[in-house]
C-alpha cells in the first residue's frame, strides 16, 4: 500500500464530495445480513472510458421490444424507466397488468426498493424484457412499535425488520422514525427470524393494518396462528382463496385487521398467498433471495425452489462453498421442472463499503458512467436509482443525471472503479449546467514525475501555468515559491489545486498546501482530553436557513472523515448541518435513542460566520448532538502564545503550536458561548455539561 492510501484509507477528495466508509462500529449505518467487506483503500478514477468492473445497460430504459424467452424476475426493483428488476429492464405499457399482492393495482404504486415479480419475455443478452405481468409485494403495513439504530432494527407488527444502506426510506429517514409511526414496507425473509427491507415509506394514520408471511402456531381450537412475533386471532375473519379448516403451518397468508389493546392482531380477513411453482419447464428464472439451507451436492433451497449448480455455473463475488444458510443470492438460469431451476449464474449480496456524496462533474451515459473529480462510478442495471431532489423525476435513468447534479452513492470498490450499488440524486441537485470543467481537487499528493507536476489520486495536476508569486500557497495562505512547495509535497501532504480538468489531468492555475482538520475534545477546566488531526472535511458551500428549521427541510451538507480513535475506539460525526446568520434552536433529546440529560440547544450565527449542528457517535454514546459557530477564513489564535492556543496546544498535524506562525483555516471554531473555551459544550448524553467540542477545519 502506497503513502497516498496509507495516510487515510481513502483516495480522492475533492471539494464536492466525501468518502464516507460504511460499517463504523457506533454509526447508525446499516449492516445488514450479509457483509460487502470493509476495504477503506480506496484508488482514484480516471477517464471516463477507462476501468472495468461492472456492465448493463445503466437503467436506460425502454426494455425490449417483445423479444426474449418466456421467465420470471423475482426480487428488488432498482429503477422505474418501465421496471427492473434483478438486472433486468422491462418495458411496461398499458397492456401490462399491475398487481400488489395479488391486488389490482396501477404503475403509480411501484417504488424504486420494493420486491416485485415480473413475468414476461427476458432476453438475457441484452438484460431487457416485456413484462405482461408485474406483482409487488408488501409485507407489513401498521404502526411502529419500536426501533433500534444501533442495530438497524425495526419492531412493526411484531416482525424483526432490518434496514441498511440499501434501504430505501420515503417520507422519513430511521433517525426521524419514531414508535407509533405508521409504515409500509416491502421485504424479503432471512431464515434468522428477521424481514430485510427493501422499502420503508411512512404513511398517514390508517385504520387497516396489514401483515404477510408465514403462518406457524396454527392452533385451531383457540382460532390463532402466528406470523412472527405477532399473534393473529382468526375467530372472525373473512376466508379468501382458502378456508379455516384448510389453514395449516407454512402456508403464506396476508391478513388485514387491527390490533387491540393486548397487541393482538384480530383478523377481519385472511388470504392464501400460496402461488404454484414459479415459471414453466425451461422458462427463464431469476431469483433474488436468502438460501434456506446451505449448499449441499451442488443443491440448495433459494425462496422455495430448490436450486442445483453445475461446473458452468459461474460464481460473483463468492464460491459455492461459500452459500450457506441466510446467503443472500440472486440465481440466474433455467426451470428443469416445477420448482427446480439449474444455475447458470449466482451472484452473491454485498453490502457497500463507501459512500460518496459529491457533485458530478462528468456523465458518460452511453457506458453508464459517471464522475466526480475523476472518481469513476459505474452505474449498471442492478443499481437502484432514485431521484430524491426536487426535480422529483419519477422514471429516474443516467441520462437525467447532468453535470452539477448532487448525488448520493452507496458503492462497491473494486481496483479501478466504484460500483454503484444505490445512486440518489438529493435534493442539493444543481441545475444540470454545471461550470464546464473546472474544478477544485482537494486530496492527498503525491510526485512520482518531479516539478510542474504531482498526483491527487488517479488525476495529474499540471502546474506549469501556475503564476508566480501568488500561484503557490502555503497552509496560512501565503504565497510561497514552487521550489518550496514541491519540497513540501515530498511529505504527501493534503493538497488543493483548482483549473480545468481532462481526465486525467488538471491543468492548475493554483495550487496550496492545506492542514488536516481538527477536533479537539476539551473539558470544563479548559484541559485537553482528546483529539483528533486528521479530519477531512467536504462542505458543498450550501446554507441551511432559518426558514428551513420551520419547513423542517434543512438538509445534511458537510461531511467528516477521520481514521483516528478517540481514548482507543472510533468515533463518527454524521449529519452535519451547516447554517447561515441567524438563531437556531435544536432539541437534543430528539436524537437520543435514550435521553440521559437533554434539553434545548441555541447557537447565534453572526454575518460572516457560519454554524454547524452534528451529531457524534462514540462507544456507547449514539447521536449526541454538537454545534460549532465558526469564523471563515482565519487562524485558530490571532497570537498563538496565548489562551486560546496556550489551552489548546495542537501538535503533529495540527500545525498550531506556541510559539509557531497560526494557521489559517477555512472554518475557525469561535468561544460563541462565551465560556472562555472555543467550541460547543454538550448539553446531552452521559458526558452533558462537562465536554467541549471544537473544530478547525479545511473543506
Amino acid at each position: 500500500m502506497n503513502s497516498f492510501t496509507r495516510q487515510l484509507g481513502l483516495s480522492l477528495l475533492a471539494i464536492a464530495f466525501a468518502l464516507l466508509v460504511g460499517g463504523c462500529q457506533f454509526s447508525a449505518q446499516g449492516s445488514g445480513p450479509s457483509g460487502g467487506g470493509n476495504n477503506t483503500a480506496l484508488n482514484g478514477g480516471g477517464a471516463l472510458g477507462g476501468g472495468g468492473g461492472s456492465s448493463g445497460t445503466g437503467n436506460t430504459g425502454g426494455g425490449s421490444s417483445g423479444t426474449g424467452k418466456a421467465g420470471v424476475s423475482r426480487g428488488s426493483i432498482s429503477a422505474l424507466d418501465g421496471i427492473t428488476i434483478n438486472g433486468i429492464d422491462f418495458n411496461t405499457d398499458a397492456s401490462t397488468e399491475i398487481t400488489v399482492n395479488g391486488l389490482a393495482a396501477d404503475a403509480s404504486d411501484l417504488e424504486v426498493g420494493m420486491i416485485g415479480t415480473a413475468t414476461g419475455l427476458i432476453d438475457t443478452a441484452s438484460s431487457t424484457g416485456t413484462a405482461s405481468n408485474v406483482d409487488i409485494s408488501i409485507n407489513i403495513v401498521g404502526a411502529v412499535d419500536s426501533i433500534d439504530l444501533s442495530l438497524n432494527t425495526l419492531t412493526v407488527v411484531g416482525q424483526n425488520v432490518v434496514f441498511n444502506t440499501l434501504t430505501v426510506f420515503n417520507n422519513t429517514t430511521p433517525e426521524t422514525l419514531r414508535a407509533g409511526d405508521i409504515v409500509k414496507i416491502s421485504s424479503l425473509p432471512n431464515t434468522g427470524g428477521q424481514t430485510i427491507a427493501g422499502y420503508i415509506e411512512r404513511l398517514p394514520a390508517v385504520s387497516a393494518v396489514e401483515l404477510a408471511g408465514l403462518l406457524t402456531g396454527l392452533d385451531q381450537s383457540a382460532r390463532s396462528f402466528m406470523i412472527g412475533a405477532q399473534l393473529v386471532d382468526f375467530s372472525k375473519a373473512q376466508f379468501i382463496s382458502t378456508t379455516e379448516s384448510a389453514l395449516v403451518n407454512n402456508m403464506p397468508v396476508s391478513v388485514t385487521g387491527s390490533r387491540d389493546a393486548n397487541n393482538v392482531l384480530i383478523a377481519d380477513k385472511i388470504r392464501n398467498l400460496t402461488t404454484p411453482p414459479v415459471g414453466q419447464v425451461n422458462d427463464i428464472l431469476i431469483l433474488e433471495g436468502f438460501a434456506s439451507t446451505a449448499i449441499n451436492s451442488g443443491r440448495f433451497i433459494l425462496g422455495g425452489v430448490e436450486v442445483s449448480t453445475t461446473a458452468a455455473t459461474v460464481f460473483t463475488d463468492g464460491k459455492s462453498s461459500d452459500i450457506l444458510a441466510n446467503t443472500r443470492l440472486t440465481v440466474q438460469g433455467r426451470v428443469t421442472e416445477p420448482g427446480k431451476l439449474e444455475a447458470d449464474s449466482i451472484v452473491f449480496s454485498v453490502l457497500p463499503n463507501i459512500t460518496i456524496s459529491g457533485t458530478v462533474d462528468a456523465v458518460d451515459a452511453a457506458l453508464n458512467r459517471l464522475s466526480v473529480a475523476g472518481l469513476l462510478v459505474q452505474v449498471s442495471n442492478s443499481t437502484r436509482i432514485l431521484d430524491s431532489s426536487n426535480a422529483a423525476v419519477r422514471n429516474f435513468t443516467v441520462q437525467d443525471i447532468g453535470i452539477g447534479d448532487r448525488l448520493t452513492i452507496f458503492g462497491s470498490q473494486s481496483t479501478t472503479e466504484i460500483s454503484a450499488l444505490f445512486l440518489r440524486r438529493d435534493a442539493l441537485a444543481g441545475s444540470g449546467s454545471g461550470s464546464g470543467n473546472s474544478i477544485t481537487l482537494r486530496g492527498f499528493a503525491s510526485v512520482p514525475a518531479g516539478d510542474p507536476f504531482f498526483d491527487i489520486g488517479a488525476t495529474t495536476v499540471d502546474t506549469l501555468g501556475v503564476p508566480e508569486p501568488g500561484g503557490f500557497l502555503d497552509s496560512a495562505g501565503q504565497a510561497i515559491t514552487r521550489s518550496a512547495f514541491f519540497n513540501a509535497l515530498q511529505s504527501n501532504p493534503l493538497v488543493e489545486a483548482s483549473g480545468q480538468l481532462a481526465p486525467p489531468t488538471l491543468t492548475a492555475n493554483s495550487a496550496r498546501l492545506l492542514s488536516l482538520g481538527n477536533m479537539t475534545v476539551i473539558d470544563s477546566f479548559g484541559n485537553v482530553a482528546a483529539g483528533a488531526n486528521d479530519l477531512v472535511t467536504v462542505w458543498d458551500g450550501s446554507l441551511n436557513t432559518e426558514q428551513d428549521i420551520i419547513d423542517g427541510t434543512t438538509a445534511v451538507n458537510m461531511f467528516i472523515n477521520s481514521n483516528q480513535l478517540i481514548l482507543g475506539l472510533p468515533f463518527s460525526i454524521h449529519d452535519i448541518r451547516v447554517f447561515g446568520p441567524g438563531r437556531y434552536t435544536f432539541d437534543t433529546c430528539a436524537n437520543n435513542i435514550t435521553p440521559v440529560f437533554c434539553g434545548p440547544l441555541t447557537i447565534t450565527v453572526a454575518p460572516g460566520q457560519t454554524g454547524a449542528h452534528m451529531l457524534l457517535d462514540w462507544n456507547r454514546e449514539i447521536n449526541v448532538d454538537a454545534v460549532n459557530v465558526w469564523n471563515t477564513n482565519a487562524a485558530f489564535c490571532a497570537d498563538v502564545t496565548s489562551p486560546p492556543c496556550a489551552i489548546y496546544p495542537l501538535t503533529a498535524d495540527g500545525n498550531t503550536v506556541p510559539g509557531l506562525a497560526a494557521v489559517q483555516w477555512g472554518l475557525v471554531s469561535s468561544d460563541y458561548d462565551n465560556d472562555g473555551i472555543a467550541g460547543g459544550l454538550l448539553v446531552d448524553g452521559n458526558f452533558a455539561n462537562s465536554l467541549t467540542l471544537n473544530f478547525n477545519l479545511n473543506f
